[in-house]
């Protein structure tokens, strides 16, 4: 007979598992495009997909939502600290994770620089891969919490991007820092920045427009959809691709084994 919660478990695995697979497959083709496409000179690339490498240049630069620092993108992950139960054989267990509660990005068009001219840059379909910035801590405060998380969704929907944090009391938080013991409703802000002066590298596809005076844009393709914009080199970007290929062949073949382990196992088979 067939138990239910195992045969869940089998639907999940064997799901999940394929799925990572398919991830991983993704990676490994975004990796070779890195590979195999050249650097261009901004002066000189071709339509179509181009990699290029240069400095960040802002248009009309945005607001971070927490530092108020100026930028061009920027996502931002909202986590807090909740207390959770679950039913054990031996009882009630209890434990404590960081749970996200929140989270979005903003781009504004920007400049890509180089030693051999600019070209306009539509972030709108990127992958914006850009380490973290700036976190900031924020202890238990029911009122302070709900008006913050209201704050940032009118944000959003104003189209401002100027919060008052002031209010918030967000302390920065500092590596070799320890804030304490954590209490159930404190909160991470964290902020990931794109900022005028950063290092850029972009695989996007060069299109013509009618939007400005060089008649070229960098955008996500039609053909192409494969589009990254990031502050770190091409090696790392690359290096990045390859290791989560790598996890995801890894955790897809063993979801997808232990799957089909939990079904052979049910079907009386193994």
């Amino acid at each position: 007979m067939v138990e239910a919660v195992p045969f869940i478990l089998s639907i999940v695995f064997t799901l999940v598992g394929p799925f990572m697979i398919y991830h991983g497959f993704k990676k490994m083709r975004h990796g070779n495009l890195i590979r195999d496409t050249p650097t261009s000179k901004i002066r000189s690339m071709a339509m179509g997909i181009v990699e290029i490498a240069g400095k960040v240049s802002g248009i009309d630069t945005i607001k971070a939502p927490f530092s108020n620092e100026e930028c061009v993108c920027y996502k931002y992950i909202v986590k807090r600290y909740t207390r959770h139960t679950r039913s054990t054989k031996n009882g009630t267990q209890t434990y404590y994770t960081w749970d996200v509660v929140q989270r979005g990005d903003r781009r504004a068009n920007f400049l890509a620089n180089d030693d051999t001219g600019s070209v306009e840059v539509d972030a709108k379909g990127a992958d914006i891969d850009i380490p973290l910035n700036n976190l900031f801590y924020q202890r238990a405060n029911f009122a302070r919490a709900v008006k913050g998380m209201f704050s940032v969704l009118n944000m959003f929907d104003t189209g401002k991007s100027d919060l008052d944090v002031s209010s918030w009391n967000l302390k920065k938080w500092e590596k070799d820092k320890i804030f304490g013991f954590y209490t159930v409703g404190d909160r991470k802000y964290y902020e990931y920045l794109l900022r005028p002066g950063d290092d850029l590298y972009i695989l996007g596809t060069a299109a013509n427009t009618t939007k400005n005076k060089s008649g070229v844009v960098i955008k996500k393709g039609s053909n192409e959809a494969t589009y990254i914009i990031s502050n770190l080199s091409e090696d790392k970007v690359a290096n990045k691709m390859r290791n989560g290929m790598l996890l995801a062949f890894i955790f897809g073949v063993i979801f997808t084994l232990v799957g089909l382990a939990i079904v052979f196992v049910q079907l009386g088979i193994l």
